[in-house]
């Protein structure tokens, strides 16, 4: 499950995600684990899980939401 995860996220915010953040796997992969840590509700692997991922990348990782992003 957890790969298919970080395959999700990539295809979001990867090199050549929809909104091509750069992220790295390594860093998918320890944003994950600070989401999974940080939440009360169970660790489904949806968008809800994505987006969180994705604000802690943009938070501590020091990653930059794409300008041309709608």
């Amino acid at each position: 499950m957890m790969t298919d995860f970080y395959t999700y996220v990539l295809s979001y915010y990867g090199p050549y995600g929809l909104y091509p953040m750069g992220v790295t796997l390594a860093d998918v992969k320890a944003a994950t684990e600070i989401h999974k840590k940080r939440t009360r509700i169970a660790f489904d692997g949806d968008s809800h899980d994505r987006e969180q991922v994705r604000d802690i990348l943009i938070a501590m990782f020091g990653y930059e939401w794409p300008e041309d992003a709608a």
